[in-house]
């Protein structure tokens, strides 16, 4: 399977009187929802991103010194099968 190429969804603008604006390209972590900044003035992409290659996708520093493949949409069906056990029980 080829590898992904995956572009930035997102950015963020800055803008201040007098100076030129700049622009900061960044991506949502598929294992946390959290963005992370990705490519911009200042910014270093081995100190704030990683990849998963499980999911074939980048994940956010923080979840890349976890160190486990854990999708936040998995996350996300595992409290709701929580919930659903819990009206069952009646709790």
């Amino acid at each position: 399977m080829a590898a992904q190429q995956h572009r930035a969804i997102g950015a963020i603008l800055i803008s201040m009187p007098g100076e030129r604006q700049v622009e900061i390209e960044t991506h949502t972590c598929v294992h946390c929802g959290g963005f992370f900044e990705t490519k911009g003035p200042g910014v270093d992409p081995a100190k704030t991103s990683g990849w998963c290659g499980q999911c074939f996708a980048p994940i956010c520093i923080g979840c890349a010194k976890e160190g486990r493949c854990t999708p936040f949409e998995e996350k996300i069906l595992r409290v709701e099968a929580r919930a659903r056990l819990l009206e069952a029980l009646g709790l």
